[in-house]
């Protein structure tokens, strides 16, 4: 019988050549596996591709998957990444562990320097991969399936950019629909934060530019905005205009940048201060 590989292309993603991972082998014919008896190993490169071996010792399986592509574009300060696809699907991490008590203490204190709250890693199902040594940050459409996730660097000597971004579809990170408002911000902790104030909604375009599809979204779901993105650079200023020039068409739109908070980062904020700015 042969593996399936697509729950674990991306923990296959990071092996190096001659590299392999022990890990459960999901759905094992013979019945479940807890004591990882699936080796998966990346061997000699063909054509420049990346090439994988696997073999179960539970029921025998086996199997060999050549990489269609591996590697990432950087984009700003965060980066497209070009993941190891199945039927052009993205997957989370099959190792994602959204209990943060076993996370490492640096990945813990990242989440909650910004008061990111137990609460909220459950409700938007905030994880650890400890395959990628990074915080993952999942996206999901309206309908409830994957659109993206981005992976966090939290690890000192992990020499990848800061935020990895794989995608299924284009997407923003919306965290709640039935408001009048809508907070715009850059990254997907500060709409998190955003998102918890009376009748606000938080959404985060996470480095991408607004679309006419994006444009759409927010307002079939919303009737006023507040741009309030962290303009520590001349890309970021330029996309919050574009984004106000967009939106006050058809809508009210409120700039919460430049002149009024330079440089400030929504989620660094304390609860009050926060609250007072956007109701402000």
């Amino acid at each position: 019988m042969k593996i399936n590989f697509l729950p674990y292309l991306p923990m296959m993603e990071i092996l190096e050549e001659e590299q392999q991972i022990h890990i459960n082998h999901d759905g094992c014919p013979a019945g479940t596996d807890t004591k990882k008896r699936l080796y998966i190993k990346r061997t000699g490169d063909k054509n420049g591709k990346p090439n994988y071996i696997a073999y179960c010792q539970h029921c025998s399986s086996g199997g060999r998957y050549y990489s269609p592509s591996l590697g990432y574009k950087k984009s700003g300060s965060s980066s497209v990444a070009m993941p190891t696809t199945y039927g052009n699907r993205v997957v989370l991490p099959p190792d994602i562990d959204r209990h943060i008590k076993g996370w490492p203490s640096g990945a813990r204190i990242w989440l909650y320097r910004y008061d990111i709250r137990d609460s909220d890693i459950s409700q938007f199902g905030i994880g650890w991969s400890e395959s990628r040594g990074r915080i993952i940050l999942p996206v999901y459409n309206k309908a409830g399936k994957l659109a993206l996730f981005q992976t966090r660097r939290i690890r000192k000597y992990d020499s990848k950019p800061k935020y990895l971004t794989y995608r299924n579809e284009s997407a923003l990170f919306i965290t709640r629909y039935n408001v009048d408002t809508c907070v715009i911000t850059e990254d997907y902790l500060s709409a998190i934060r955003c998102g918890r104030i009376k009748g606000m909604a938080g959404c985060a375009v996470l480095g991408a530019s607004l679309s006419e599809k994006h444009v759409l979204t927010l307002l079939n779901n919303f009737d006023k905005f507040i741009i309030f993105l962290d303009d520590d650079n001349s890309q970021v200023k330029r996309n919050q205009l574009k984004i106000k020039h967009k939106l006050e068409l058809f809508a009210d739109v409120k700039l919460l940048a430049g002149v009024n908070h330079p440089g400030c980062d929504p989620k660094e904020l304390n609860e009050k201060d926060l609250e007072e700015i956007l109701c402000s």
